[in-house]
């Protein structure tokens, strides 16, 4: 399990979930996806039965949820607006309830 995670690991990971899943736009729920993989606690293959983006019927998800893009912008001040930043042990529960708080479940 990770202990630390790179902020644009968690962001470019929540948005290839949401293209895994065929998503319209990235979701609080998958931010929280996203720390779950990030952390081992979920596979990608949990999210979604496997497809392959070779046959998707729709284009990738080119849009983030408003409630996400607060969040994220929240966060980005937080951590010195350094994108490479890691977050860890509380600060990745506080992030995680925040998403929670802006749609998510989990």
């Amino acid at each position: 399990m990770a202990e630390s995670l790179r902020f644009a690991d968690i962001l470019s990971t929540a948005s290839a979930i949401a293209n895994y899943v065929g998503a319209e736009s990235v979701t609080a729920a998958h931010m929280l996806d996203s720390l779950d993989v990030l952390q081992e606690r979920k596979s990608m293959e949990d999210l979604a039965p496997v497809r392959s983006a070779f046959m998707a019927a729709r284009q990738p998800a080119a849009t983030v949820s408003p409630a996400v893009q607060d969040v994220v912008r929240r966060w980005f001040d937080e951590i010195g607006r350094d994108i490479n930043a890691t977050i860890a042990g509380p600060a990745l529960d506080r992030l995680a309830d925040d998403l929670r708080q802006a749609g998510g479940s989990g």
